[in-house]
């Protein structure tokens, strides 16, 4: 998680995205906390890694700036585009060079 807050910060300082994260407020407000099951076989206790309720606005911050990078970013009407014309290209070359491989695609 804490290289997906790396480059969630660093991607939304390049690409224009207005979104202020506060990865230092996240991480130090990380819980690792117990919880016990009850199951045929017996009781269980799991260890999960939660936050404390003050981090939300921070972690709800952090989840719409990814959901903007996926929508105005990842998905983008042109890089779309520009992906499948260089994927295009590079199947072309490969079919150039090794034409052997013509069969398999």
């Amino acid at each position: 998680m804490s290289d997906q807050i790396d480059y969630m910060v660093r991607d939304s300082q390049n690409t224009g995205i207005n979104a202020s994260i506060d990865v230092d407020y996240i991480i130090n407000n990380l819980v690792i906390s117990s919880k016990t099951f009850s199951t045929i076989r017996g009781d269980k206790e799991y260890k999960t890694i939660s936050f404390n309720i003050e981090a939300l606005q921070s972690i709800e911050q952090f989840l719409l700036a990814k959901y903007y990078w996926y929508t105005n970013i990842l998905y983008y009407d042109k890089t779309f585009i520009l992906n499948l014309i260089a994927e295009r290209v590079y199947f072309y070359l490969l079919l150039m060079t090794c034409p052997h491989l013509g069969s398999s695609f």
